[in-house]
């Protein structure tokens, strides 16, 4: 949801509040009954760093470098290293962009 673009049309806090609940709600139900595949192509569309250079520090302090590659359709981070495209599945990944 672009929400910039909402509040110019929307002045109604409320109104604003009800739609974005409603969209959430409708994104649970299909995860619900579909899976994270069925909303794939969006979350790609919004991925802040697909295809950026990133940095990510993995749980066990360990740091690495690559290419944000998206998520696979089962959730699994991706990043292209050196090594070839990398499968990231950890409790918690931070992922930050690289600046040349």
């Amino acid at each position: 949801i672009d929400i910039a673009a909402l509040s110019e049309h929307w002045r109604d806090p409320s109104l604003l509040l009800g739609l974005m609940l409603r969209y959430l709600a409708d994104a649970l139900s299909t995860f619900e009954q579909q899976g994270f595949s069925a909303m794939h192509e969006e979350w790609t569309g919004y991925h802040a760093y697909q295809n950026q250079t990133v940095r990510m520090l993995l749980p066990d302090g360990r740091e690495t470098q690559g290419v944000a590659r998206g998520v696979a359709e089962d959730g699994i981070l991706l990043v292209e290293t050196a090594g070839g495209v990398q499968r990231f599945s950890a409790g918690e990944i931070s992922l930050r962009g690289v600046t040349s």
